[in-house]
């Protein structure tokens, strides 16, 4: 095992270890999702079978009496959540405009449209297979050409997204230029990482909250969480800039490894937000 610290000239080209690869290779390293608050309960998230509609009737009555549940969380009982800045640099990255459980749309397959809460995960996803969504469906827009019509975002990341320079209609009319006309495509990219997202949200005190996430971005996800935490019991405080004091984030930078991310943990408020509900059961 080599130790932390500068990389030396003499290094390229040498088989050094990584610092926790022995950790990992053995499992010794732990997971965010490997810490175990006392009591701790069980989320499961279910997700939407269509693409595009509107969910018309949830049935959770057999859910509900499943052994070990403890509750079945949809848009019609959801705590409202505060809406959070578009702030990357501050607040966190958004990954979707709409906040989870926010109402009876459904905009995109796999969907967020339900959790459910047990004692244990067995429990938790037990309870979702009983679930019974009904919904009316609509036709989905699939083609990118298509959805750049409807929506067209000025914005991406607190930076223009759309810029136009020149007139390139009116110098394609010239008849002296040779052009080349070709469309390219890349297949579908998967983020693979060792690890799967997960968070544990904990209440340890009145007013404090403490996190577990496996995340890529520390600092963001804690304005995320403080921008979304439910307030239990309408008793904890509606100040933002109270609660972020009052939120501990242990993420792989202060107390756990990071096992692989390629982008796919920057920014997951759904199961973040989840977490938060999940925690005030």
């Amino acid at each position: 095992m080599s130790s932390p610290g500068p990389i030396s000239a003499n290094a390229m080209s040498k088989p050094l270890s990584r610092v926790d690869g022995r950790l990992k290779v053995t499992g010794a390293a732990k997971y965010p999702a490997e810490f175990a608050p006392p009591n701790m309960a069980h989320a499961f998230l279910v997700m939407s079978t269509i693409s595009k509609g509107t969910i018309t009737k949830i049935d959770s009555a057999a859910a509900e009496k499943a052994p070990g549940i403890l509750a079945v969380v949809t848009h019609l009982n959801a705590p409202k959540l505060a809406e959070p800045q578009n702030a990357q640099r501050t607040e966190g990255i958004r990954i979707e405009q709409r906040i989870p459980l926010a109402d009876d749309k459904i905009s995109y397959g796999g969907q967020y449209v339900a959790m459910v809460v047990a004692e244990t995960l067995e429990q938790a996803r037990h309870g979702a297979a009983l679930l019974k969504i009904s919904h009316t469906q609509e036709k989905p827009v699939l083609e990118k050409e298509r959805a750049i019509k409807r929506d067209k975002p000025k914005e991406h990341f607190d930076e223009e997204l759309q810029a136009k320079k020149g007139d390139p209609a009116t110098a394609l009319q010239n008849p002296d230029l040779v052009k080349i006309e070709q469309i390219y495509s890349t297949p579908t990219q998967t983020h693979n990482p060792m690890e799967c997202s997960a968070t544990i949200a904990v209440w340890d005190a009145p007013e404090r909250l403490t996190i577990y996430d496996a995340t890529q971005y520390v600092k963001g996800a804690t304005g995320n969480h403080g921008a979304r935490v439910w307030i239990k019991g309408g008793k904890r405080s509606c100040d933002l800039s109270l609660r972020r004091r009052r939120i501990w984030l242990q993420g792989p930078d202060l107390a756990a490894h990071h096992f692989g991310g390629d982008g796919s943990k920057g920014g997951k408020p759904a199961g973040e937000s989840g977490a938060n509900a999940s925690s005030n059961v």
